[in-house]
């Protein structure tokens, strides 16, 4: 009898202490569940987070300073201020054509000394060979008075039609009053047979005295083997001048 009082007494303990137990876990769930109940209170993770909402609208910066900031398109005035076309006005500067005044400068024209005129013109005269064909030597002679002397010039000139011939640099000699001078030629290239030509060989001018009688010859060596089917080697020319 004692042993089942004992056991029963057990089992009321039991049974207590598992109702305790219940009630104290019971208790702690719902201290628990009322912690958990106020952390959404707590926790303003929902409501603070506003970030997105309260700087959406300051953050959004393209929507809020890219029309007013970016203003490329109103300070790029480059089209204004590349003011290039107004700016070059060189077609107006360039005076070139007004300040090379070249044409108007060049005066030499006007600054050619005029032909010498001599004081006092004595006598004029020519000679002139006779081959027989139309190439003939001719000295043409001038004596004049000049500064109180007297000179006399001797201009010694080809007469031809078409006429081919090199140069000639010996064998021609002019002589005046026994005093010889000698030259030398240019060729000569001459193509008309309709119009003779005058071709200047040689000139000179030398002092002489009035009323002195002046000889005059020269020879001209042509060495022509043909000419109008003639051969004519040299040509010679003479004469005599009083000069008075």
């Amino acid at each position: 009898m004692k042993i089942d009082a004992a056991v029963k007494f057990i089992i009321v303990l039991l049974v207590i202490m598992i109702v305790s137990l219940g009630a104290a876990l019971l208790i702690m769930n719902n201290s628990d569940d009322g912690d958990k109940e106020t952390k959404p209170s707590v926790t303003t993770t929902l409501n603070d987070t506003t970030k997105p909402d309260s700087t959406s609208p300051d953050t959004t910066k393209p929507d809020a300073t890219t029309p007013e900031a970016t203003t490329t398109p109103e300070f790029t005035t480059t089209p204004k201020i590349s003011t290039t076309p107004d700016v070059t006005t060189t077609p107006e500067v360039t005076t070139t054509p007004e300040v090379t005044t070249t044409p108007d400068e060049t005066t030499a024209p006007d600054e050619t000394d005029p032909p010498e005129i001599p004081d006092e013109l004595l006598i004029e005269k020519s000679f002139k060979s006779d081959t027989g064909v139309s190439l003939n030597l001719r000295a043409d002679v001038m004596a004049y008075k000049e500064n109180g002397k007297i000179y006399l010039k001797v201009d010694l000139y080809l007469e031809h039609y078409t006429l081919g011939l090199g140069k000639r640099t010996s064998g021609n000699v002019l002589t005046i009053n026994g005093e010889n001078y000698t030259f030398s030629t240019a060729a000569i290239s001459y193509s008309n047979n309709s119009k003779m030509a005058n071709t200047l060989l040689y000139s000179t001018t030398v002092a002489v005295e009035y009323g002195e009688t002046v000889e005059i010859s020269a020879v001209f060596n042509s060495k022509l083997d043909k000419y109008s089917g003639i051969a004519i080697p040299s040509i010679e020319v003479e004469g005599t001048v009083e000069v008075k």
